[in-house]
C-alpha cells in the first residue's frame, strides 16, 4: 500500500514501483534477514543507509521545486511591495523618489540611492518628511530583503542575492517602456503603469533567457 501511496504522489499509475523503489525494497528484505546474535550486522546498517540515501534521493527534486516556487513568489511580493511604495511616494509629495530626472526613463536598482528615500533615511533630502513608505523584511544570509546600513537605509535584495530593476514614468504619460518581452518576441514593450519593477530570477541574467523573470506586469 505504501508503494502504491508513493507512486500516486508522484503522478505515476497507481500500483506502479520505480526501480529505485524496486531497488529500496529489495535493500530492505535483505536487511530482514537476522543474524543468529539478534543484533545489527555492518551489513545491515549499510543496507539501512543506502534505502535511507535512495529515498531522500527520490524526494529531493519535489523539495527543490517547492523552494523553488516560494523564492518566486517571495520576489513577486517584493517587487510589488516597491512599486507600491514608489505609488505611495508620489501620492505624498507629487514626484518620484529620484535623486537625478536626467536621462528619461532608465531603469535604476534597488540600492541605497533608492531605499534610502523610500525608508526616510536619506538626510530628508528627497524624503524631508522622513516617511518610510517600505515595510519589507530584513534579508537572511545576503537574500530576500533588506540589507540595512548603519543609517537605517539600505537595499533590497531579491531572493538570490540580486538587487530589483525599477522604471518610472518620468515622462508622465502614464506609460512606460518595458527593457524586454516576458515572452521574447518583437514589437512595442510599452506598459501602461506608471511603474515596473523586475528581478532578474533564478539565473541572473540581464540579457539572457528572460523567461524566468519576476516582473510586475
Amino acid at each position: 500500500m505504501e508503494s502504491i501511496d508513493f507512486a500516486e504522489k508522484r503522478g505515476l499509475p497507481r500500483g506502479t514501483i520505480t526501480p529505485q523503489l524496486q531497488k529500496a525494497m529489495t535493500l530492505y528484505s535483505i536487511s530482514q534477514q537476522k543474524s543468529d546474535r539478534g543484533a545489527f550486522t555492518l551489513m545491515e546498517l549499510l543496507v539501512v543507509i543506502t534505502i535511507i540515501m535512495i529515498l531522500a534521493g527520490m524526494a529531493f527534486p519535489g523539495a527543490k521545486g517547492v523552494l523553488d516556487r516560494a523564492r518566486k513568489a517571495g520576489a513577486e511580493n517584493q517587487a510589488l511591495q516597491v512599486r507600491s511604495s514608489i505609488a505611495a511616494y508620489y501620492t505624498e509629495y507629487r514626484r518620484y523618489p529620484l535623486a537625478s530626472t536626467g536621462g528619461g526613463e532608465s531603469a535604476i536598482r534597488t540600492n541605497e540611492t533608492l531605499m534610502d528615500i523610500l525608508l526616510g533615511a536619506d538626510g530628508n533630502k528627497y524624503n524631508p518628511r522622513g516617511i518610510s513608505f517600505f515595510a519589507g523584511k530584513k534579508a537572511k544570509g545576503g537574500k530576500g530583503g533588506l540589507v540595512m546600513s548603519g543609517s537605517g537605509g539600505g537595499k533590497l535584495v531579491d531572493p538570490w542575492g540580486e538587487l530589483f530593476y525599477v522604471i518610472m514614468d518620468t515622462d508622465y504619460n502614464n506609460r512606460v517602456t518595458a527593457p524586454f518581452s516576458k515572452t521574447n518576441e518583437a514589437g512595442n514593450n510599452e506598459i501602461p503603469q506608471n511603474v515596473i519593477v523586475w528581478s532578474t530570477g533564478p539565473d541572473g541574467a540581464e540579457s539572457d533567457d528572460v523567461k524566468d523573470n519576476i516582473t510586475t506586469w
